[in-house]
């Protein structure tokens, strides 16, 4: 009777931690071509924007992540002003020297580890090994939705390097010029207050 107990909690445990690895591969695939996307298409811009991205609070950075994106892919400004600041979109951009990418790149390894993963389990399993490499054909279907979020991003991303000036005026968030008053310290017996533009 005890035996039988553990064999099957055992095989509980088993189906349990099966149905966990199902459930997380489904989401990663869920999510892994937008986030492709979404990080290629924004990248550049993110970078030039530096700390106004940064330093942005989480809702104001997906403002900001929505404008390039609509800005790249079809020339739409969604949100005309950004925490008070005037956001100047970029331009709309369609460019194949982007297509290769980190993203394409992972993706194709996971596809051509899928690929040839079955292979080599359908031959070690005909030699009575079993399958040697796991989760190929999960990894494989991952590697297609991070290849297609990597390909569309990839497609309408700036086509100049990270170091190199974004085309158009973008990437800017200007604020409306403000007055400045700076005060002269007191020095050698004399008051001066200034004030200007700055």
């Amino acid at each position: 009777m005890a035996r039988r107990g553990r064999r099957r909690r055992s095989f509980k445990g088993r189906k349990i931690l099966g149905s966990l690895s199902t459930q997380l591969f489904r989401g990663l695939k869920v999510v892994a071509a937008p986030v492709a996307f979404f990080e290629q298409i924004s990248e550049k811009d993110r970078a030039q924007l530096g700390t106004s991205y940064s330093s942005a609070g989480t809702l104001d950075q997906l403002k900001m992540i929505l404008n390039i994106t609509t800005g790249r892919v079809a020339g739409i400004q969604i949100f005309k002003t950004i925490d008070g600041k005037a956001f100047n979109n970029p331009p709309q951009t369609l460019s194949s020297k982007n297509l290769v990418n980190k993203w394409t790149m992972g993706g194709a390894f996971a596809i051509l580890y899928g690929v040839l993963g079955k292979a080599i389990n359908k031959t070690s399993t005909n030699s009575g090994f079993g399958s040697v490499l796991p989760a190929t054909s999960k990894i494989m279907s991952l590697g297609k939705s991070i290849f297609a979020g990597g390909f569309l991003g990839g497609a309408f991303d700036d086509p100049l390097n990270p170091r190199q000036q974004s085309s158009g005026s973008f990437p800017v968030l200007n604020s409306t010029p403000q007055l400045q008053i700076s005060r002269g310290i007191r020095g050698s017996g004399s008051d001066s207050t200034e004030s200007g533009f700055q």
